[in-house]
């Protein structure tokens, strides 16, 4: 099991922006107990570009378009949530992603022994692409035109 940064970090690299355990814990303010404060490292990563919702839950609530999400433990630490398994008997089972990028199948019962009943889900915010840098909003009628005037050397080529 890694530490609730080393989660953290590993959900994000898997959600396509990573943010390192070490940003997160510098930035992270410490409580009174000196555990890391779960609302300011909310803010962390809500500063970093992310939505991140923390949730008391079973494990059977956990819907699997959801995932992947961070456990946490009961040792502070977390683990990693890529998917649910259901067999044919029902049982279900979670793939766990490890630090070193390989899934590990764990049982609901093994999971359930180290799970502290709080999951962390995280989502990319939306932003508005910028990459065209023409002011859309300026646009109005004949905006077509406008747009082949301003690129015109790339169409004269």
């Amino acid at each position: 099991m890694s530490t609730l940064f080393g989660g953290l970090a590993l959900l994000t690299r898997c959600l396509g922006s990573p943010i390192s355990a070490q940003t997160l814990a510098a930035n992270t303010l410490l409580n009174d107990q000196g555990r890391p404060d779960l609302n300011s490292c909310a803010e962390v990563l809500r500063s970093h570009g992310y939505e991140s919702r923390l949730s008391q839950r079973r494990l059977d609530d956990i819907p699997p378009a959801m995932l992947p999400a961070l456990a946490t433990t009961l040792d502070g630490g977390g683990l990693v949530l890529m998917g649910v398994v259901q067999d044919g008997a029902g049982e279900r089972s979670f793939e766990v992603l490890r630090p070193d990028g390989a899934r590990e199948r764990w049982s609901q019962e093994r999971l359930q022994s180290v799970y502290s009943g709080y999951c962390w889900f995280l989502k990319a915010k939306a932003s508005q692409d910028t990459r065209s840098e023409l002011p859309e909003s300026a646009m109005k009628r004949g905006w077509f035109w406008q747009v082949i005037w301003r690129l015109r050397g790339y169409y004269l080529q």
